[in-house]
């Protein structure tokens, strides 16, 4: 007999992870995630939508994505007083 193996998830919901073990089991954000990663919720619809009809997905990075941008300079080209 074929033993049949299903892909999480639950409602059109699923998960792939690249490596194996990392992702948590039961819940979305844990306080802490195996392998040192950061959690993060990107949001697909609107903020006035329906939780109903929400489109979010985890990710689950090395870095943050604030980090990803370090190449930023400051520009002052004295249009705000303060």
């Amino acid at each position: 007999m074929v033993e049949l193996t299903y892909q999480s998830g639950f409602g059109n919901h699923f998960e792939s992870e690249a490596e194996s073990g990392v992702l948590p089991i039961g819940q979305n954000s844990p306080q802490k995630v195996m392998g040192g990663l950061y959690t993060e919720q990107i949001t697909g619809t609107a903020f006035t939508a329906p939780r109903s009809s929400m489109q979010r997905s985890w990710a689950y990075r090395i870095r943050p994505s604030v980090q990803h941008m370090t190449n930023l300079v400051s520009v002052d080209i004295g249009l705000i007083r303060t």
